[in-house]
């Protein structure tokens, strides 16, 4: 009878532990700057209310390409199978090329986003339950030439109203706050960023666990595998 006790004391303890951590707050802390050509990525992880928590940094401007680089060939593979071949450049110019990749890239994770329902209806789901405490943008640029730079500001104050009007429909967010300041003498482009993003583990340890299946269901989640390889 003894043993019954403590069996059912264990499971119950158990119990209790799993469940205040699914409902424990998770806080994503990313702070972005770019300045005089080089750039700094903060990412503070807290979970557990503060029990468990995470620093990194990515700094320097090849870090973060090699960053890029591995994500471009991740949604390739994805995309085409592991053993897709690297597609040919479209030109001497290197940096064109790079560019044309990412844009690839970006249509190749919009066809993956139409297509796999079952991952979009999980994605979607945990996103409106992500609460973005802060958003904060600061951008300060200039192209040597007074019009051209008033050009410039008009798109970049059109861009940051159509992601928050985007962002406002999938998470719940706070007021952003966007700010781009205009410099007509000189030729730069600095940018800061600082988002703060909370929501419960339980969340995005249900929504992860969709997403597998339904990629296990379209024979992607193979692929994402092997990719890693």
């Amino acid at each position: 009878m003894s043993a019954w006790i403590w069996i059912l004391g264990a499971f119950f303890i158990i119990g209790v532990v799993v469940g205040l951590a699914a409902i424990s707050p998770v806080v994503v802390q990313l702070h972005y700057v770019h300045h005089q050509g080089a750039d700094r990525v903060t990412v503070d992880f807290q979970g557990l209310w503060g029990i468990i928590t995470k620093h990194w940094v990515l700094g320097g401007e090849e870090a973060l390409q090699t960053v890029v680089e591995r994500a471009v060939e991740g949604a390739r593979k994805l995309d085409e199978g592991p053993g897709a071949s690297e597609p040919a450049k479209a030109g001497p110019e290197e940096g064109l090329w790079a560019w044309r990749r990412y844009a690839d890239t970006g249509k190749r994770i919009a066809r993956l986003w139409r297509t796999q329902e079952g991952a979009r209806h999980a994605l979607t789901n945990f996103l409106k339950r992500v609460h973005i405490k802060t958003w904060r943008a600061n951008v300060r640029i200039g192209t040597g030439e007074a019009a051209s730079t008033g050009v410039v500001v008009g798109v970049l104050w059109s861009f940051f109203y159509v992601m928050a009007a985007l962002l406002a429909r999938r998470v719940r967010l706070v007021s952003p706050e966007a700010r781009v300041d205009p410099d007509f003498q000189r030729r730069l482009i600095e940018v800061e960023f600082e988002g703060i993003a909370q929501f419960r583990a339980g969340q995005a340890i249900r929504a992860g666990v969709a997403m597998a299946i339904a990629l296990w269901k379209e024979g992607l989640l193979w692929r994402i595998t092997q990719s890693k390889t």
